[in-house]
């Protein structure tokens, strides 16, 4: 699981806290787990994946990327990062919040984890998410 919060950007709408149940992601431009609609933002713009046995996680940049910033400072090829740290890809700032690593998980198990998170938030979809949870535990009680 990695949680981190976009914290400055100019989509309004990817702005936010980010947790993905996975043990690497893309952050990218009109691909990737976390999608900034920023012309300054290639696809697979940054790629970061934990890396259990040393306990961080690795950020590295697209081969076409000339930088990017961790805790403010220039980088030009992969950075460990640690809980509380931030990077930028140009003006958009992110914070690491919090990783470990999942073991894989079966599709099921990972849908679950991921409504469990969405009814912890008090989504405005709360109701119909309740919903689909009561119907895929009877599924399973069968």
């Amino acid at each position: 699981m990695i949680e981190i919060h976009l914290t400055k950007s100019k989509d309004l709408e990817a702005i936010g806290v980010k947790k993905l149940w996975k043990n690497e992601i893309y952050i990218g431009h009109s691909s990737g787990d976390i999608i900034i609609d920023d012309q300054q933002v290639i696809n697979h713009h940054l790629f970061i994946e934990i890396l259990e046995q040393e306990g961080v996680l690795l950020c590295h940049p697209h081969p076409k990327i000339d930088h990017f910033l961790v805790n403010g400072k220039r980088c030009e090829s992969p950075r460990k990062l640690l809980a509380g740290d931030s990077f930028a890809i140009g003006i958009n700032h992110f914070e690491v919040i919090s990783f470990k690593p999942e073991h894989i998980q079966d599709f099921d198990q990972q849908l679950k984890n991921n409504l469990d998170d969405l009814i912890s938030k008090n989504s405005e979809l709360l109701e119909i998410i309740k919903k689909i949870k009561i119907k895929m535990e009877n599924v399973d009680g069968k």
